[in-house]
């Protein structure tokens, strides 16, 4: 799964098709720390998937995508539980959060269930959701793997792996036979 480096030479990974935990490594790749959710009130990971550092604020945030259980739990780097959203009652608006990039003060997250990328600002509010394709893994047999030419032109299928370059564009990579990557491009 993903590797993101914490900035001072500590890795975080995530174990999310193992045992669905987060391991904390130093520099010199020793284990320093395991955690598993149960810690918080975000409930045991189900699929952690991605992880960022969220430099937006004043002290550095871990991020996790908790693509099973459909939210964001966010801890601290050391390790200590701080909150978790997108799955509450009344504010259930993430889907299967998979993968994070950044753009100045937005969070982009690839929501693979989802089928579409979710724009967060610095107060981890949705802001704006791209190419969604609602209930595309419900309705598609045999998904993620469908055939190329059943694909939507600016409809997700799968996101699963996402990007962005300095300059505002988002590269998002889907999880299907034969892969496919887009290229959004900002506008204004």
């Amino acid at each position: 799964n993903e590797k993101r480096n914490g900035g001072n030479g500590e890795i975080v990974i995530t174990d999310g098709y193992g045992s669905s935990w987060i391991h904390f490594y130093d520099r010199d790749g020793n284990l320093q720390a395991s955690i598993d959710g149960t810690d918080g009130d975000g409930g045991r990971f189900a699929t952690p998937h991605g992880v960022w550092i969220d430099n937006r604020r004043d002290n550095s945030e871990l991020y996790i995508a908790d693509r099973s259980n459909g939210q964001i739990q966010v801890y601290g780097l050391d390790g200590k539980f701080i909150r978790h959203f997108g799955a509450a009652p009344g504010a259930d608006w993430l889907h299967s959060p998979s993968g994070f990039a950044a753009w100045g003060k937005y969070l982009i997250v690839a929501e693979l269930r989802g089928s579409r990328v979710t724009l967060l600002d610095s107060n981890d509010e949705p802001t704006v959701y791209l190419g969604e394709n609602t209930g595309a893994f419900k309705f598609n047999e045999g998904w993620p793997n469908v055939p190329h030419e059943t694909l939507v032109p600016g409809k997700f299928n799968s996101p699963h792996g996402i990007a962005a370059d300095s300059e505002g564009n988002i590269f998002v990579a889907e999880w299907l036979i034969g892969g496919r990557v887009n290229k959004l491009t900002r506008s204004g």
